[in-house]
């Protein structure tokens, strides 16, 4: 439960300071930007 915690706080912290900066989302909807965020996320929290 703590490793999915972390995952999902890091998520809304990489995707809340994104938006907050005055990016768009739609910006990183794309598949390879994606697979960094998430693999960096799961990858990270693994440990």
């Amino acid at each position: 439960m703590q490793k999915f915690t972390g995952a999902i706080i890091i998520l809304m912290c990489v995707f809340g300071g994104y938006v907050w900066a005055g990016g768009s989302l739609m910006a990183i909807w794309q598949p390879a930007e994606m697979l960094i965020i998430v693999g960096a996320t799961l990858l990270i929290d693994h440990r």
